[in-house]
């Protein structure tokens, strides 16, 4: 399921380079029933890893300004964010709140002016586009025993067999069984955009671009939904199908 809200504020929105954690943060805020709020903020889907399987985009326009020295995006009054979640209880909690309390995003007020839910349908071959960057990843040991995180480039193989291993993780999460065809891809189409972003002071690399999904209906329906790679829940991931028409 794939929302579009759009906000307005009196006055330019005012954020940092890193304001994931705010909309994160007013999502989280606004879900107005608590045992899914606990659930879906202290326990998730599955058991031995475990998801939140919701997504949300970056802001949808294009900043006014950028003030490199103090580190801050200036956007319009106007605003659009798009969600996904595999869950309907999700919109529903939250969207209740969202159109009738005083929102804040960072320190901007700002009001819920339309939600708009988007109906995407998944097929074996689909062209999607990013509405926030796209991440996968590995820790690895170095020499010196030291943590590190290496990150995938969409080029590399380890991008699209390291999205199919969690697309599919995430089905045994939420349906608690494998699916019955576990085919699934993803590959870049022409140039990709490198984005690194920094979330609660962690920093994260990603893409954004054009992709190919390839492979089983229901899981390409769950990448749409819960987000494509990892971080989803942190706003990373999030993508639409290039032919549906959003604004």
């Amino acid at each position: 399921m794939l929302c579009r809200i759009t906000m307005h504020a009196e006055n330019d929105i005012i954020l940092p380079f890193s304001y994931n954690h705010m909309i994160q943060g007013l999502l989280y805020r606004f879900i107005n029933e608590k045992n899914f709020s606990h659930f879906l903020h202290d326990v998730g889907y599955g058991q031995s890893r475990v998801y939140k399987l919701f997504c949300f985009s970056s802001i949808f326009e294009r900043p006014l300004r950028i003030d490199k020295t103090k580190k801050l995006f200036i956007f319009p009054p106007d605003i659009t964010l798009f969600v996904s979640s595999v869950e309907n209880d999700f919109f529903q909690y939250v969207f209740h709140s969202l159109l009738q309390c005083d929102l804040y995003l960072g320190k901007n007020p700002v009001k819920v002016q339309e939600i708009r839910m988007i109906p995407q349908i998944p097929t074996k071959k689909m062209v999607v586009k990013t509405y926030s960057p796209i991440t996968i990843y590995s820790t690895l040991i170095d020499t010196e025993g030291r943590r590190k995180t290496y990150f995938f480039h969409p080029k590399e193989k380890g991008f699209s067999d390291k999205i199919a291993k969690n697309v599919i993780h995430k089905y045994e999460a939420y349906y608690g069984h494998v699916p019955e065809h576990s085919d699934f891809s993803i590959s870049p189409i022409g140039k990709m955009r490198e984005n690194v972003l920094s979330y609660k002071g962690f920093i994260i690399k990603g893409y954004t671009g054009k992709f190919m999904l390839r492979g089983n209906p229901e899981l390409i329906d769950l990448a749409l939904c819960s987000g494509v790679g990892g971080k989803n829940a942190q706003g990373f991931g999030l993508v639409i199908d290039d032919k549906t028409e959003v604004m």
